[in-house]
């Protein structure tokens, strides 16, 4: 368990801390610019407030991940 923990602490900063090129992209497919509010419906807009909009992308992602971080747990 102590393993899997430290592995998925380990996994959570590499990508948070992961640099993206700014210029490398156009602004919609650049993970780190906002996305445009006006360009979406809110209920498909990732950067709307995932507790807005049950929903929402945002919504289906953070229980998606945090169900899978309890199974991971769980079956360790």
């Amino acid at each position: 368990l102590q393993q899997h923990i430290v592995q998925l602490r380990f996994l959570t900063t590499a990508y948070r801390t992961t640099a993206y090129p700014a210029t490398a992209y156009p602004t919609t497919a650049n993970p780190m610019t906002a996305y445009p509010t006006t360009a979406y419906p809110s209920t498909a807009n990732p950067a709307t407030q995932f507790h807005h909009n049950s929903t929402s992308y945002n919504s289906k992602s953070y229980n998606n991940t945090i169900f899978s971080i309890i199974h991971l747990l769980k079956n360790s």
